[in-house]
């Protein structure tokens, strides 16, 4: 069986990423800057589509909101890509599409943020092991 990597993440991170048009747009900005940094190391420094996707490579861990406003961890996932609209994941699990859940990245300074996503595409590649696609949900 495949299994991404134990790692020990908080779950019980308050969610802080909905609501408000000011959080909306603080996270936009950690996404524009993360891809864009991407892009540039990628040799792309002009970014010119939205939609082109850069190799990210990191264990991030997607979850679902609680009703008192915690995160609770659903899986770990590979994430394997970014673009500005959302990311591709690697996981062990399948997900079901149309679902709206959270993804929980660290950022570059070490800090952990979460993001809304909706899952657009979960292809089975082997065994447990799917390939899953997302958009962030931030507009």
């Amino acid at each position: 069986m495949f299994s991404v990597c134990e790692c020990k993440i908080d779950d019980d991170t308050l969610m802080s990423t909905a609501g408000t048009q000011q959080s909306r747009d603080a996270l936009l900005l950690i996404i524009n800057g993360i891809v864009n940094s991407l892009a540039y190391q990628a040799n792309d420094a002009a970014a010119h589509r939205r939609d082109a996707r850069y190799s990210y490579n990191q264990i991030v861990t997607i979850g679902l909101e609680t009703n008192d406003g915690h995160f609770k961890r659903t899986c770990s996932a590979w994430a394997v890509d970014m673009s500005y609209n959302g990311m591709g994941f690697i996981t062990d699990i399948e997900l079901l599409v149309g679902k709206n859940m959270f993804v929980k990245l660290i950022i570059i300074d070490g800090q952990e943020e979460v993001f809304p996503i909706r899952i657009v595409h979960c292809r089975k590649l082997f065994g447990a092991v799917c390939r899953i696609g997302t958009i962030f949900l931030l507009d």
